[in-house]
């Protein structure tokens, strides 16, 4: 029974699975712990990087700046609480940033991609003294090419985070706030469930597969 929470009142199935996702983004926000009034840039716009990206604005963290290529994405990133998205790919990204935070860099970095060189993105655009989340999955051999004396010169924190340890309660409470049903969902009855895992292979079927049982 304690692994069974009661979705709260007009939450349906399709945004109550998101509970799970959305408690690994508590996780990983607990352990960066952003200072509210301080620069927070995340990389990726992903329903990750969306869930992050509205986490963030409720700690209170400012400005929120979301890097994704993605122009949709970025429009996304927008709706959920960014202040500003930016193509990572578009000629004066890297002016863009240093003029978000005066050159200084970002108090808060989170990598939700999933790979080596956002790493080393993430990394670069930490302010001195600040803290890099990696929350993106990146393959197992992947490898990040970051400096030693980065870290060491300018103070920086480099934290990891894995699944939800006991944050799925605070979840399941949060669902109401996140305006997760702006997500841009591709539902499929269970009977075409290799249609799915194909959609999501492909990345052709908007933010979020999901399989639903009862349509």
């Amino acid at each position: 029974a304690y692994t069974a929470f009661r979705l709260p009142p007009g939450i349906g199935a399709e945004v109550g699975c998101l509970a799970e996702p959305v408690a690994c983004c508590l996780h990983g926000m607990d352990r960066l712990a952003p200072t509210s009034g301080t620069p927070l840039l995340i990389i990726g716009a992903g329903p990750a990087g969306l869930i992050l990206t509205r986490l963030a604005r409720l700690s209170g963290a400012a400005p929120i700046v979301v890097s994704e290529p993605n122009p949709e994405r970025r429009a996304a990133a927008l709706d959920f609480g960014a202040d500003l998205a930016l193509d990572p790919g578009a000629a004066g990204w890297g002016e863009a940033l240093e003029q978000v935070t005066d050159g200084q860099g970002f108090d808060s970095v989170i990598e939700a991609v999933g790979s080596a060189a956002t790493l080393e993105v993430a990394v670069e655009r930490a302010a001195r003294g600040g803290r890099v989340l990696v929350f993106g999955v990146a393959p197992m051999d992947a490898v990040a090419r970051v400096r030693p004396y980065e870290i060491f010169a300018r103070e920086l924190t480099l934290i990891g985070t894995v699944i939800n340890p006991y944050t799925h309660n605070r979840a399941v409470g949060l669902l109401p706030r996140l305006g997760l049903d702006r997500l841009d969902f591709a539902t499929y009855p269970l009977e075409d469930f290799q249609a799915a895992f194909d959609a999501q292979a492909s990345g052709d079927a908007g933010l979020k597969v999901e399989i639903h049982p009862h349509i």
